[in-house]
């Protein structure tokens, strides 16, 4: 009897330490904290070698979830693997019914780390079936695990063109989908969503603390989730407007405007902003005068989003002449991008304008130069550009920048040929190309 008593106890005791384990594992934990649940979950199963396979494939599915978190965090394929053999064994333990939409989704999530790391198209393809056997399980208003489901095709679209590009992709089954039918079927999953949760859309919250959780069943039969926020909704809009850039399927002013209505949906959405401030600067402009009006509106926000964390860009100037190396940390760490982005929105529209603009083109530079003051890799390589631009020609100011590129190595990430064509006679140029700082013929194709 008593050994009978202590084998009910020790089951107890399992099941108690899984819920225990569990709701730690229901809110956000450090690395440190993920790891020592890990610890943790690889002692009980030692201590209970008779576990039951419910016990023992929710024991496995959680320590996935605690490695997949540190994996996440650190871009750590070997962890992702390790994460990823313990949602195999949860499933072939559980079920796929058992795992849930999202056990599932995290298997994809963490599989999808693998093979974009390994560079693995047949792992990219058991992840995009994970992912799809979540949505399938979830229901149709579900937000996370179609959202994730989305931002992994849109990522395994940019691993299968690479993959063919650099021939790696010829051996294998060729009827694996292309990258325009994973995009097609990412941007199809942003339209579900939108049509799903079109109320927030109608009626947008203000504040990204704005979150309301839905009533429970009484029964407790239904897992809790928190609502949908416009937070959310710009999220997918913005993947809808990445999405579009890919397919080049709509109009650059089409594309622009989807951009805008995921940052006006929520303007805390600074990736929003950057995002839709790129597409601006990289796409070709047949009337570039047309185009300064948006540019425009994008430096407007910048110069407001910098005004709200306390940076008057107007005062650029006491910045560079005043501000010491110690001082540059009262600034808010987000300032050099912001200023950098701003910058190159600036740059753009002196590109725009054709005749020479010494206002403009003075501002330009004096923003460019405050994002490299308050941190060496901002504002560098658009200085160098500006300077070959013919209409500033200046190959002594771009010899500087390009060197002061060069020695934080900017020049390596940023180099396009085409940018200094200006400067393609003049020896200090040849040289450096000679020399092997520049690839003047390869450094031309844009990510």
């Amino acid at each position: 009897m008593r050994l009978i008593g202590k084998k009910r106890k020790a089951a107890v005791s399992v099941d108690e330490e899984i819920k225990t384990v569990n709701a730690q594992l229901q809110s956000d934990t450090t690395a440190r904290e993920s790891w020592q649940i890990g610890k943790r979950l690889k002692g009980m199963i030692d201590a209970n070698p008779n576990m039951t396979n419910e016990q023992m494939g929710n024991t496995l599915c959680m320590w996935g979830t605690a490695i997949s978190r540190i994996a996440t965090e650190n871009d750590d394929v070997t962890l992702a693997e390790a994460a990823v053999d313990k949602f195999e064994q949860a499933l072939q333990l559980l079920g796929k019914e058992e795992m849930g939409p999202y056990g599932m989704a995290l298997y994809g999530s963490t599989s999808m780390i693998v093979a974009t790391e390994k560079e693995d198209r047949t792992v990219l393809e058991a992840a995009l079936k994970q992912f799809q056997m979540a949505v399938d399980m979830d229901t149709p208003e579900a937000f996370e695990s179609h959202f994730q489901y989305a931002k992994a095709l849109k990522e395994g679209s940019h691993l299968v063109q690479h993959l063919i590009e650099s021939g790696a992709d010829k051996d294998l089954n060729s009827e694996m989908q292309s990258p325009k039918q994973l995009l097609e079927k990412a941007l199809s999953i942003c339209e579900h969503l939108l049509v799903h949760h079109a109320d927030v859309l109608n009626h947008p919250k203000t504040s990204s603390d704005d979150v309301l959780v839905p009533e429970i069943n009484k029964d407790n039969s239904e897992e809790e989730e928190d609502e949908v926020t416009t937070e959310d909704m710009s999220e997918v809009i913005l993947l809808q407007a990445q999405i579009l850039v890919h397919l080049a399927t709509k109009d650059p002013l089409a594309i622009f405007n989807t951009f805008k209505r995921s940052y006006e949906l929520f303007s805390e959405n600074l990736n929003a902003l950057i995002e839709m401030n790129a597409y601006l600067i990289q796409i070709k402009k047949s009337d570039a005068m047309s185009w300064i009006p948006h540019l425009e509106y994008v430096e407007k926000e910048f110069k407001s989003v910098l005004l709200s964390i306390e940076f008057d860009t107007d005062k650029c100037n006491h910045v560079i002449r005043f501000c010491m190396e110690d001082e540059l940390d009262a600034f808010d760490e987000r300032a050099p991008k912001l200023l950098d982005c701003m910058g190159r929105n600036l740059l753009e529209q002196l590109k725009c304008h054709k005749e020479k603009n010494p206002e403009l083109a003075a501002k330009t530079i004096l923003i460019l130069r405050t994002a490299h003051h308050l941190h060496d890799k901002f504002g560098c390589y658009p200085l160098a550009t500006l300077y070959a631009l013919p209409l500033y020609f200046d190959p002594k100011e771009c010899n500087i920048w390009m060197e002061t590129c060069e020695s934080y190595g900017v020049l390596d990430e940023e180099f396009k040929a085409d940018e200094f064509k200006s400067m393609e006679e003049l020896e200090w140029y040849k040289q450096y190309v000679a020399g092997g700082k520049l690839n003047a013929t390869e450094a031309t194709v844009v990510e």
